[in-house]
This record gives structure tokens, C-alpha cells and sequence, in this order.
């Protein structure tokens, strides 16, 4: 039987080195988050023909990229662009800063304040990937971002969140990508367009300390009154978040 939170729950893909599966996280009303319908990951640009495989064994539908346009334009799409998965940029043209916004572009501010600063200063990104995983018919779903860590981070703990789950497991959650940052960066090292930036960031910003996490949901509870009354606030309906819960919750 799978655990909640282990590491269990990682895919060894060969191009993607934080993929992993949202399933078995209990909520407070005592139901649990189906394995195989959402799952989280690193930028997918460089998977292999076996990884590919592996998504198409998954029934994965549909991959929803938080990156901006440019990034996405610089990597490509690799074999991903050439299937028959759904590919759905969360940001409009019109949102897409003129370069790379990883963690290490937001200055010296803590990871949490560097999560609320997404979600206060371009929430329009993070609406639209709810209202997509709103739609039944696009999971089995993918969400994904650079490390996997951080846009990726938000979003997944805004979902999990607006389908009742539990607080300790989204930050165990989180804190999971801790697990894999280590290889993602190894790999980036071998990269000479990342490898300046890494030599630059320091490794905090490379962290995904739990109490970062909880410090973000705290704070969505103190200005917003919590994730779902957030999301409605900022335009998602009533029937965009029961189809979210449907969809993720056995």
C-alpha cells in the first residue's frame, strides 16, 4: 500500500527529476486525494522517449506549464510538444515577464514572501490554472514550473487546499522537493546557460523548508480567510471548485 507523504510517491523519470504523484493526502473531512489524477513536476523539456512512455502509461492528459512564454520558448517542448498530451500555458501573453523568473530574480526576500508576492502581484496566472483544473475532462493533469518547487509549489498548495486537505500534508508536500533539488541541481551544474545563475543563487533559495509553506497558508488565512475564499475573491465560481474536489478527491 502507497504511503501519504514518502518518497514513494516520486516517478524516476530520466528527463524530470521531481515528478511526483498528489495522490493519498487525507483532508479534514476524512476523504483522501485519488492517486494517478494530478501530479507535480520539474520542467518536462528534456524527457526521454522511456519517460514519455511512462506519461502515456499515466493516461496523462494534459500538462499545464506555469513558466512565462519566454521561458517556455527558450527550453521548447522537447518530446512533450510532439504528443498528443495537451499542453496549457497558465500565463497569457500579456503576463509573461521579459526573462526567466526563477526564485533567484525576486531579490533577497524569504521563500514565503516571494510565494505571496506571486499570488499578490500576478494572481491572473494562478486563476487560470484552478479554473483549468476546474475542468473534469483534463486529468489525468500534470502542473509543472522550472524546479517544480515554487510557482508550482503555490498552485499546488492552492488546490489541495480548496479541496479540503489536510494543512500538514500540503506542507509535507512541499517539503518533498527538498528530496530532489539536490539532482535538479547537479544537473543544471553540466548547463552552461544555468550554471552562471546557480553559482549566484544562494542555496536557502534552493531550500523548501516546511515552516516557508506554512507560513504562506497562515498568511492566505489572515488576509483572505483561506485558500478557497481567496480563489473566489479572485473570480473562480462555486461549480469550478467542486469540479477541482470531484475531480481530485475519492
Amino acid at each position: 500500500m502507497k504511503g501519504s507523504v514518502t518518497r514513494d510517491r516520486i516517478l524516476p523519470l530520466n528527463g524530470a527529476l521531481n515528478f511526483r504523484d498528489l495522490g493519498g493526502y487525507p483532508t479534514v473531512e476524512g476523504r483522501v486525494t485519488r492517486w494517478g489524477r494530478m501530479f507535480r513536476s520539474d520542467t518536462l523539456h528534456a524527457i526521454t522517449s522511456e519517460d514519455l512512455v511512462t506519461l502515456r502509461s499515466l493516461d496523462i492528459r494534459t500538462v499545464i506549464d506555469l513558466r512565462p512564454h519566454g521561458e517556455i520558448a527558450y527550453t521548447g517542448r522537447g518530446l512533450l510538444g510532439r504528443s498528443s498530451i495537451s499542453l496549457i500555458e497558465a500565463d497569457a501573453p500579456g503576463d509573461a515577464p521579459p526573462a526567466f523568473s526563477t526564485v533567484a530574480s525576486v531579490g533577497d526576500a524569504p521563500l514565503h514572501d516571494v510565494y505571496w508576492h506571486y499570488l499578490t502581484s500576478g494572481p491572473a496566472k494562478y486563476v487560470r490554472a484552478l479554473q483549468e483544473l476546474g475542468r473534469p475532462e483534463i486529468y489525468p493533469v500534470v502542473v509543472s514550473c522550472f524546479f517544480g518547487k515554487d510557482r508550482t509549489g503555490v498552485l499546488v498548495a492552492l488546490a489541495l487546499a480548496c479541496a479540503g486537505v489536510q494543512r500538514d500534508a500540503i506542507v509535507e508536500d512541499y517539503a518533498l522537493s527538498a528530496t530532489r533539488m539536490g539532482y535538479i541541481v547537479e544537473r543544471l551544474q553540466r548547463d552552461p546557460v544555468y550554471s552562471d545563475t546557480l553559482e549566484q543563487t544562494p542555496d536557502w533559495r534552493l531550500s523548501a523548508p516546511p515552516a516557508t509553506m506554512l507560513t504562506f497558508l497562515e498568511r492566505l488565512d489572515e488576509y483572505y480567510g483561506g485558500a478557497r475564499s481567496w480563489a473566489l475573491r479572485a473570480g473562480l465560481t462555486e461549480v469550478q471548485l467542486e469540479n477541482l474536489r470531484s475531480a481530485l478527491l475519492e
